[in-house]
């Protein structure tokens, strides 16, 4: 038995809760696993670190040692009071009890100056989460683990059954690379899947293949192609909830020389930011 299975049968032991798994709480037991997260996240006594779903605090306990400040979200009660119990005379953590598909992840980044995040997410919200974290913060980095399909859909190729919007949303803030997969007995309660690490590194500024005119609109764009996946993209689009005039998305298809036949998957992402141009400057100009 390894000594974070211990803690956590002490934990279970003392308080009479075991891991609830409609939160996602499968808590990693491998513990050579938390420092090659902080290897991979690559670490400074610069760095501020957004943790998400801290748990009994495995990870934390290696932020903490590398990272000039760790703000934890954590949404179980039980689990946050155990924390301030472990971490009480700690000085660079803050905690703060709440869901964090509900708080203003944007606002909390920016008045802390979090710089990168760094979390074994709880399977339940790793996408929701990555769509809210992607494409409106100042962060360098994101190293989660996530599920193994997750990963998949973060680091898929065009025409793949993996690639997706996500996908697509990620890949146009990001590069990502899968750095671990681990196995479900690495974890207690062990999942039924495998999981991954993944980094994500924020592009360059310098890359005018991803600079997007209209972030709302590339959303949009994005969506209506993968409404359905085996229509042809301009019958996708038409059918999807996504309100754009037909005649501009001809107009733009036709500018940007793709195919109105071909399917949403087969877009590479600089694709998808030259047609949501297009479509932008069709719509300015009218």
């Amino acid at each position: 038995m390894s000594s974070l299975t211990e803690e956590i049968l002490n934990f279970i032991h003392r308080t009479g809760r075991s891991p609830n798994r409609k939160l996602g709480q499968n808590f990693l037991i491998d513990a050579n696993i938390p420092p090659k997260i902080s290897d991979v996240a690559n670490l400074s006594s610069s760095d501020i670190i957004l943790e998400i779903g801290p748990g009994l605090g495995f990870l934390t306990q290696e932020l903490l040692g590398k990272a000039k400040q760790v703000i934890g979200i954590e949404i179980d009660s039980h689990l946050c009071s155990e924390l301030e119990r472990r971490f009480s005379t700690v000085q660079n953590l803050t905690l703060i009890h709440g869901d964090a598909l509900k708080l203003d992840l944007h606002g909390l980044i920016q008045s802390c100056g979090i710089n990168k995040v760094v979390a074994n997410l709880p399977y339940n919200i790793s996408g929701p989460i990555l769509w809210r974290l992607l494409g409106y913060s100042p962060l360098q980095s994101l190293v989660l683990m996530v599920q193994e399909e997750v990963a998949a859909r973060l680091s898929a190729s065009p025409r793949s059954k993996a690639y997706g919007s996500l996908t697509v949303w990620s890949g146009l803030h990001t590069e990502c690379q899968i750095e671990l997969t681990l196995k479900p007995q690495q974890f207690f309660p062990a999942p039924k899947v495998n999981s991954s690490l993944v980094s994500l590194r924020t592009r360059s500024e310098m890359q005018p293949q991803f600079c997007v005119s209209d972030i709302s609109l590339f959303r949009k764009v994005v969506k209506g192609c993968f409404h359905t996946r085996r229509k042809m993209l301009r019958n996708s689009v038409k059918a999807s909830n996504v309100q754009i005039d037909m005649e501009i998305l001809d107009l733009a298809l036709k500018e940007v020389s793709i195919d109105s036949n071909r399917r949403g998957e087969t877009l590479s992402i600089s694709e998808f930011v030259a047609l949501t141009n297009a479509i932008h400057q069709q719509l300015y100009a009218t």
